[in-house]
Order: C-alpha cells, then sequence, then structure tokens
C-alpha cells in the first residue's frame, strides 16, 4: 500500500492512501485528494500506478512540483521521496520497503533526473522561475551527518544521512523520518502505535531536531546520531 504524508515543520498533518490506479490531486473539490491551498492549483497533478510502480505527472500547474528540491513534470516516486505541490508538502511511502539492517530498515529518497527542456519551458512562467530563483538563492551547504548502529548485529555499522529524507524502521510495525536541510536534521513518528525515543524518552506527538550524541531507539535497535563539523 501506497501513501502520500502531508507534513508540516516536521510534525505529520494526515496521510492519503492511494487507492486504484489513479488519483488526482488539486486545490479543487473534484480530486481525489483536495489541498486547500492557494499555492496549489485546481488539477495539479496525478498519480498513476502501473507494472513498475507509482508514476507523478504535473498537469501544467502554476506552482509546479518538486520532488526531493528539483523540479519535475514526471517521476517515478520511490520511497521516501519528498513531493512538493506549490507550498504543500508530502512524503511519499510504500509499506513493505527492502530491508537493509537487521530489525530496522533504512531507504533514502534519491535525485530523480530531470528533463532540462521540461524545466525551461516551465521557466518561462514567472510565478514558476520565482520560485525556482528564491530555491537557488537560498541554497546554502548542506550539513553532514551520520548514524552509528550502537546494538544487535549491526553494532558500530555507520550509515551516513547524505538524502534529503531518510525513513528507518518496519512498514506496518514503526517507521520513523529523518529530514535534512539547511537547518539541521528533523526526527519524525511516521507509522505505528509505538513512538521512537530519543535519549530514553518517548518522543510523543512532536518532531525532534537531532543534537550531536543523541540516541535513537527504534524497535530495539540503538543509534547513535554524529553531526559532522
Amino acid at each position: 500500500m501506497a501513501k502520500l504524508i502531508l507534513s508540516q515543520d516536521g510534525a505529520v498533518l494526515k496521510e492519503f492512501r492511494l487507492h486504484g490506479l489513479r488519483t488526482s490531486i488539486g486545490r479543487r473539490a473534484g480530486n481525489d485528494i483536495v489541498i486547500d491551498n492557494r499555492s496549489v492549483s485546481g488539477q495539479h497533478a496525478v498519480i498513476e500506478q502501473d507494472s513498475s510502480g507509482f508514476v507523478l505527472n504535473d498537469l501544467n500547474s502554476t506552482n509546479g512540483t518538486m520532488i526531493n528540491g528539483i523540479a519535475v513534470m514526471q517521476h517515478h516516486l520511490r520511497h521516501g521521496d519528498v513531493v512538493r505541490f506549490g507550498k504543500a508538502e508530502f512524503i511519499f511511502q510504500v509499506d513493505g520497503t527492502v530491508s537493509t539492517t537487521r530489525n530496522t530498515r533504512v531507504h533514502s529518497s534519491v535525485k530523480p533526473k530531470i528533463d532540462p527542456a521540461a524545466l525551461q519551458a516551465r521557466e518561462t512562467d514567472p510565478a514558476v522561475a520565482a520560485i525556482l530563483a528564491n530555491t537557488v538563492r537560498a541554497s546554502q551547504p548542506l550539513p553532514e551527518a551520520l548514524l552509528e548502529v550502537m546494538t544487535g548485529s549491526n553494532a558500530g555499522r555507520q550509515m551516513p544521512l547524505v538524502k534529503s529524507a531518510t525513513t528507518l524502521g518496519k512498514a506496518g510495525v514503526q517507521v520513523a523520518l529523518i529530514n535534512r536541510t539547511v537547518r539541521g536534521f528533523t526526527l519524525m513518528h511516521v507509522e505505528g502505535e509505538e513512538r521512537p525515543r530519543v535519549n530514553g524518552r518517548d518522543m510523543g506527538l512532536q518532531s525532534h531536531t537531532l543534537q550531536e550524541g543523541d540516541v535513537i531507539d527504534l524497535l530495539g535497535v540503538q543509534m547513535r546520531f554524529r553531526a559532522k563539523a
């Protein structure tokens, strides 16, 4: 099962499951997913399911669609992708991702290839050009960090946090996400009745800005957050 998770400032606001072969997204009431935000077009985008997975198509929206910070017209969605329609930000998640460590699943979003011609065409729209210009001006070197596995069979293993969004856990049981921005790294709970613990405390409903040395406990596996100077 695939879904889009609406988030704001690292907190989960709502989940939208993708049912059927086609899911329309926009501001108008007739869409499968309605986003009440002026930055979103009436018919903004559509997600279609085929044999290869889920494909997102922008429907010539005014403010465009971005995946992991890159403007796209079409994109094959991957688990953990950060999808932005106008100013509305979602996380794409698919249940049953491939495990890379015992008890802990890790999958990072990958920047898609973009059609230069499509991007050039969209830059002729003043609204889109302004958004892209602001993105370039605001770009700063992203912080670097890693997770060091402390317990279990993978103790001592280091996992660099190099993507914009990294999911941790086991789908259907407990899933957390680490967002990477110019402001740092934020841990947020995505799925499961039990929430991650940070430094021995339940992180509750709020997201947590990770600090050097923080210990994350997820599915019984402890990981230490290491920020690079």
